[in-house]
């Protein structure tokens, strides 16, 4: 049973999710505002910081957690990515 965070949490990624194609339009666009790009920035930030204690509360400590600053975003996402498509495929093959 998921907890009251947790259905927060899963508010936030669906609210995240309907706001990416407008965000990523207007970067591609030039219409993105300073100021709205800061704010998005923001909410992303809070975001990884809410997983992150997510993941701690779930019993993996701050200390085992990668800190390498010199990996980049997009590696990072590759490997979410990659994760979520051997999952779907795994779930897929199920009966």
């Amino acid at each position: 049973m998921l907890s009251p965070e947790d259905v927060d949490l899963v508010a936030t990624f669906r609210k995240i999710t309907g706001l990416m194609p407008g965000v990523s339009f207007d970067i591609l666009m030039g219409t993105l505002t300073p100021e709205r790009e800061k704010e998005f920035g923001e909410i992303l930030i809070e975001l990884g910081e809410s997983l992150r204690r997510r993941a701690e509360r779930r019993g993996l400590s701050a200390d085992s957690m990668p800190q390498d600053e010199t990996k980049i975003l997009s590696k990072r996402m590759e490997r979410v990515i990659d994760a979520s498509a051997v999952t779907i495929v795994d779930a897929s093959r199920k009966p």
